[in-house]
């Protein structure tokens, strides 16, 4: 049945911030559920871009202390979500409330309105734009400063606290949100495929 969509809350504040940008910039990816982010697809497609002779540092590792990691998030200048799922997830909330940019995979759908998927600065890829987009953003020093500043505005207007409790208020005091749409669900015309080379595709089904 349709449903809302609340986004998940965080304190921007909490997360250091650094928007500065290198001329090389550094570039990692936190390959927790490594078949689930795609970091085989991933890691390839860095290792193609190196022998190229595209100019960045790259960083790919696993289970660390969450402390290490918003350290890592701060003092990088690219951080490489996953290319499956279809959100931000609390890694994308972490990313841009610290001024860092964040490459991930994003969908209408998973979004509460469209108003935040269009104004989210987060750079929506997927195992067949990845490379492309790399080789246009990592050169463009000028683009990543200005993408890098707004990702904190972004989660302090739609993902803090005290908009989803006025939020969650209105749901429970009025039965709806007027701010919002109902959603029809769509999650079921996708669905998770086994492959030899790749733990879980997503496929859309006829």
């Amino acid at each position: 049945r349709p449903f809302y969509i609340l986004d998940l809350v965080t304190d921007a504040n909490f997360y250091e911030f650094n928007s500065s940008q290198r001329k090389v910039p550094r570039i990692i990816h936190a390959a927790t559920n490594p078949e689930f982010k795609g970091s085989l697809i991933i890691n390839e497609v860095m290792n193609e871009l190196k022998a190229e002779g595209l100019d960045f540092k790259y960083e790919c590792f696993d289970r660390i202390p969450r402390k290490d990691i918003l350290k890592k998030y701060t003092e990088s200048d690219i951080v490489i979500g996953q290319l499956f799922s279809q959100s931000l997830a609390k890694q994308g909330l972490e990313v841009l409330s610290s001024g860092t940019l964040f490459l991930t995979h994003l969908s209408r759908d998973n979004a509460s309105s469209d108003e935040y998927y269009l104004e989210n600065p987060a750079i929506n890829i997927n195992k067949d734009t990845l490379k492309i987009i790399l080789k246009e953003l990592v050169p463009d020093l000028t683009k990543r400063k200005e993408l890098a500043l707004l990702g904190r505005p972004f989660i302090e207007k739609y993902h803090s606290p005290i908009k989803f409790a006025k939020e969650l208020t209105a749901l429970l005091d009025k039965g709806e949100i007027s701010n919002k749409s109902l959603v029809t669900p769509t999650f079921y015309s996708t669905k998770f495929k086994q492959d030899n080379k790749f733990k879980y595709l997503y496929e859309q089904l006829d």
